[in-house]
């Protein structure tokens, strides 16, 4: 009930009230990743990227919203101009949880929007693999 309450909020742009709702919650169960996964939604509407990012970066690997957060963070971080940060989050996340497209392919886009191209190593081109098991990864992402 609540949380729907809270997802009314987002939905509707109402960050501000969904946040004091979400800090509440947070204080009562800290370890929740959804409720630390829609903190950082409502943060990053509400134009707090670097609250949002760290909230989103307390999402567990073991949690269903895992790969959305670190993609949404290491895209703030991109916002952000922080390019470095953003490439090891991902990094991060891909040794984490090793089967998550998505982040192989938003890796290989940072990389090459920092103009470096991935050498063919095992440590600088964990990406690769993922991509090439799950090309059809790369389509969702346009």
């Amino acid at each position: 009930m609540i949380r729907t309450l809270v997802r009314t909020y987002l939905d509707t742009r109402e960050y501000e009230t969904a946040i004091v709702i979400l800090q509440g919650m947070l204080k009562a169960v800290p370890e929740s990743a959804d409720l630390h996964y829609l903190a950082g939604v409502a943060l990053d509407g509400n134009d707090n990227k670097t609250a949002a990012i760290a909230q989103l970066r307390q999402v567990a690997p073991g949690s269903r919203f895992f790969q959305n957060a670190a993609v949404h963070a290491a895209l703030l971080y991109q916002e952000l101009e922080k390019l470095d940060a953003a490439i090891a989050l991902i990094q991060e996340a891909i040794a984490k949880r090793r089967k998550i497209p998505s982040s192989g392919c938003i890796w290989v886009l940072f990389m090459n929007k920092r103009k470096t191209t991935p050498k063919p190593s095992k440590r600088s081109n964990k990406g690769w693999p993922l991509i090439r098991k799950t090309p059809d990864s790369i389509f969702g992402l346009g």
